[in-house]
C-alpha cells in the first residue's frame, strides 16, 4: 500500500508542476472597483480555462500582485485569483471591508467588474479561498462576518498578519470570527493555516498572542519542532484536524516579511489538507 507520505509527495509533485506559458490573463480593475487612492490597486489573474461562472475564487489582501500572482501560477490553479490592496494600515481595509455590508458590495461590485471583460462570476455559487498578509486580516474579518460569506469560505490562510487589540474585551470581540472559523478547521468544515512569528508591534496584540488566543479558546496544544523551511525557522506547530498554525523564530522586521516572500507554503500547506484530509 502507498503510505500517507507517498500519497503526499504526489500529490505535491502534481500541484508543483509548471504552467505552460500565455495560461492566464491579467486585468486591472482598480478604476472600476473604486480603488484610486494611493497605495490601492484591484488585480485579477485569470486561468486561460476558467469556467463560465467557475466555482471558486482566490481573494489576497496585501501584498505584491506580482508575488501572489507567480504562487498562483506555480500551484497551477484553476481558481480566479484576486490581490487587493488598500493602502498600508490596518484602518483603511477596516474602513472598507467592515462597515456596513460593504464585503458584499465588494463581491458584487467585482462581478460587475468582471463581467465587462467577459469573464463571468456567479455571487450566489462561488466559493472562495481569503489569505491576507500584515493589515490585510482586518478585510477577512469582515468577510468572515457575514453569514453568507462565512458559509462560502472554504480555506482562510493569514501570513503572520493577525493581530487584535491588546485590551481583553476587544481581543475576544475582535477575535471572534478568527477563532469560530479555526474551530471548523478543527472539525473539519473548513481549511485554516496561520502562521506567526516573534515579531511584537508592542501597541497592539502580536501575531504570537492571537494564535495563543485561538490555541487556548480551542483547548489544543502546540509541539515544538526545529525546522527551517521557505520562511525561516519553524519552532512550534499545531495540526488539528484541517487547522494549521505554524509558529516561527525572529523578531526582526525582515522575519515578518519572509512570511510573505513564503505564501506558497502556506497556500501549499493549506492545498494538501484540503484535498487530502
Amino acid at each position: 500500500m502507498i503510505s500517507n507520505l507517498v500519497k503526499r509527495l504526489l500529490l505535491l509533485s502534481c500541484l508543483l508542476a509548471p504552467l505552460l506559458a500565455a495560461d492566464s490573463l491579467r486585468f486591472d480593475i482598480s478604476r472600476e472597483m473604486g480603488f484610486t487612492g494611493r497605495g490601492e490597486s484591484v488585480q485579477v489573474f485569470v486561468p486561460a480555462d476558467w469556467p463560465s461562472g467557475g466555482p471558486e475564487v482566490w481573494i489576497h489582501f496585501h501584498g505584491s500582485a506580482d508575488t501572489v500572482g507567480q504562487v498562483w501560477r506555480e500551484l497551477r490553479q484553476p481558481r480566479l485569483l484576486v490581490v487587493v490592496q488598500r493602502g498600508s494600515y490596518t484602518s483603511s481595509y477596516s474602513r472598507y471591508f467592515e462597515a456596513g455590508n460593504t464585503a458584499q458590495t465588494f463581491l458584487e461590485d467585482l462581478a460587475d467588474a468582471m463581467a465587462k471583460k467577459g469573464i463571468a462570476i456567479d455571487t450566489r455559487i462561488t466559493r472562495y479561498w481569503l489569505s491576507s498578509f500584515e493589515v490585510g486580516y482586518t478585510a477577512i474579518r469582515g468577510f468572515l462576518r457575514s453569514p453568507a460569506i462565512y458559509a462560502r469560505t472554504a480555506m482562510v490562510v493569514l501570513a503572520d498578519g493577525l493581530h487584535a487589540n491588546s485590551r481583553p474585551v476587544l481581543l475576544q470581540e475582535q477575535m471572534s470570527s478568527f477563532v469560530r472559523y479555526a474551530r471548523d478547521a478543527k472539525d473539519r468544515q473548513k481549511t485554516m493555516v496561520i502562521s506567526y512569528s516573534e515579531f511584537d508591534p508592542q501597541i497592539y496584540a502580536s501575531t504570537t498572542k492571537t494564535a495563543n488566543h485561538i490555541i487556548n479558546e480551542l483547548q489544543i496544544s502546540r509541539r515544538a519542532v526545529d525546522k527551517t523551511d521557505s520562511i525561516g525557522h519553524r519552532t512550534t506547530e499545531v495540526i488539528e484536524g484541517q487547522l494549521t498554525i505554524l509558529g516561527y523564530a525572529g523578531a526582526e522586521h525582515e522575519d515578518h516579511l519572509k512570511h510573505f516572500e513564503g505564501i506558497r507554503l502556506l497556500m501549499l500547506t493549506g492545498l494538501t489538507i484540503s484535498l487530502n484530509p
